[in-house]
């Protein structure tokens, strides 16, 4: 769940502490930042199930002995976004996801995970900082994982066949919104097909397709979030006036266009032709 945040930098402004003051961190809820936003977060902790900061469209961030932990990527930072890290500490499977000509930018800090930059996304270390591999012993997203989920359960932007829940080819051809949590669809045919007007959201999901992965024929728009989509012919196939929208998602396929119809790229994606 996103929270947007539209808050002046005074009213985040606190006092400056160390990254390792555990107990004297207050809490945050995961933060949103864009649309040439300029926050300041001093001694706060964001635990995420998911992505713990996404930062994109122009913002300006600063994290200052702050604890950030996300059960997939911590950090997501594209489209020109700027997120500077001051003796703070980083945790998740990814670290960070770095994209679209946005930078990070760390001093003194703790970073657990990989660093993964893509599209002119850069990692700047300014000294001082300790990068690991692994993801580190610090808070978890979950104090127990979900009852009907290992306690290894992958991050939500790297879902595996094997713990996704199975779901029919969805096609929709009415007006429905139609939501999808945890799903593995996979078929010899298209694995999303909207003729209609409806609306398909897929969050941490895998779409396995022997035709398009998600076609569009109809006005209706399909959102993909930290979802993979695979298609022999195409793994997005927009012929109508509807619009596919996709952030943290890895497409693997052509992603065709013949209608009016558009493919948006919201950052984060990986895709494969």
């Amino acid at each position: 769940m996103k929270f947007h945040i539209a808050l002046s930098l005074t009213t985040l402004l606190l006092f400056a502490g160390s990254a390792n003051a555990g107990p004297h961190l207050r809490p945050h809820p995961p933060l949103v930042c864009k649309d040439n936003q300029e926050l300041k977060l001093v001694k706060r902790v964001i635990n995420a199930d998911a992505v713990a900061v996404i930062a994109s469209d122009n913002c300006r961030l600063t994290l200052d002995s702050c604890e950030i932990v996300g059960g997939g990527n911590a950090l997501k930072v594209s489209d020109n976004a700027e997120v500077k890290l001051r003796n703070s500490m980083v945790q998740g499977h990814g670290a960070m996801l770095i994209s679209e000509n946005a930078s990070v930018s760390a001093r003194g800090s703790r970073i657990f995970g990989r660093i993964t930059t893509t599209e002119n996304g850069e990692f700047k270390n300014k000294g001082g900082n300790t990068l690991h591999k692994g993801r580190g012993p610090g808070r978890r997203p979950h104090a127990s994982p979900p009852a009907d989920a290992p306690e290894d359960t992958p991050p939500a932007d790297e879902p595996a066949p094997a713990r996704l829940k199975p779901a029919p080819p969805v096609r929709c051809v009415g007006s429905d919104d139609i939501r999808l949590h945890n799903r593995l669809i996979k078929t010899g045919g298209d694995g999303v097909a909207v003729v209609g007007s409806c609306n398909i959201f897929l969050t941490n999901c895998r779409v396995e397709a022997g035709k398009n992965g998600i076609a569009v024929t109809g006005s209706g728009n399909v959102t993909l979030r930290n979802t993979e989509v695979i298609g022999r012919a195409a793994a997005i196939s927009i012929l109508g006036s509807g619009n596919v929208v996709a952030e943290g998602c890895r497409i693997n396929g052509k992603i065709r266009r013949v209608g009016t119809g558009k493919f948006v790229n919201k950052g984060g994606n990986t895709i494969r032709r």
